[in-house]
Formats: C-alpha cells, sequence, structure tokens
C-alpha cells in the first residue's frame, strides 16, 4: 500500500511507521503473492548516481515482466521506462543536498493471466556508463 499524506511526520511518528519518505507512506507487502483485481506496486531508492556537468543524475530505469513457464522463461510485457535527469527532475533537485531518487510504479495485474512471473528492474546510470539488475519474483493468483 503506498498513500500519500497531507504532512511529513513527527519524529514519534516516523518510528511507528518507518518506510515513509516525505509525504508518502509505505506499508509493504510481505509476501509476494497478488490477486488479479491487486496492482504490483513498486518503490526504490537510487542512490550514489554519477552527476552530469551539471550537477544532475542521468538514471533509467526499466522494469520487464517475464512468465515463468514449463520449458523456463517468456517475456510477457515491459512499462515504459523511467528517466531522471535535468529534464524530469524537478526545479531545484540536488542530489548534493540529500534529494533522492526516489522511482517505483504501480502495475495492474488484471492482465496477467494467474501463474508465476519474475520482475526484471534494470538500473541504468548514463553518465557512468554502469548498469545493475535486480529481480523481483512474485505470483498472481486468480481471485
Amino acid at each position: 500500500l503506498v498513500e500519500p499524506l497531507s504532512a511529513p511526520l513527527s519524529p514519534e511518528e516516523q518510528i511507528q511507521h518507518p518506510y515513509t519518505l516525505g509525504t508518502t507512506r509505505i506499508d509493504p507487502k510481505h509476501d509476494r503473492s497478488f490477486g488479479k483485481r491487486e496492482e504490483l506496486s513498486l518503490i526504490m531508492l537510487v542512490y550514489n548516481p554519477k552527476l552530469t556537468g551539471d550537477q544532475m543524475p542521468d538514471v533509467s530505469i526499466e522494469y520487464n515482466f517475464h512468465a515463468k513457464t514449463e520449458s523456463g522463461e517468456e517475456f510477457f510485457n515491459k512499462t515504459n521506462p523511467q528517466q531522471f535527469n535535468a529534464q524530469s527532475l524537478p526545479p531545484g533537485f540536488s542530489v548534493t543536498l540529500g534529494h533522492q531518487i526516489v522511482a517505483g510504479q504501480s502495475v495492474p495485474l488484471t492482465l496477467f493471466p494467474a501463474g508465476e512471473y519474475r520482475l526484471e528492474i534494470l538500473v541504468t546510470d548514463n553518465e557512468a556508463g554502469t548498469s545493475v539488475i535486480r529481480n523481483v519474483n512474485f505470483t498472481v493468483r486468480e481471485t
């Protein structure tokens, strides 16, 4: 569950809700099984990007879904890549001031057939010329 808040939490409230970032409260799901009427919501922080000459990051993130089949895996679907750079980040964004790249998406699972999946998340630091891949396995149930 990802829920917007009207104001940041107090220090005492933050202790009770450690997954709150600014005005976004995150209630993590503790299993990786979802019904077709649910959404797969992802939040992640991208840290230590190499900065461009104008002191901005240049990061792209791709989300590729693979269905697990009896014969292995096959590509199922993908979402549009996310870009975090001087053109897409808000004015005043500054890694040196402690601002963070908060990436993520919510993907409705209504079009996913029931089964096992692997989400491949490819994070590319375009300025550094480096990439990292993270995988998330999950299940879509009929109900």
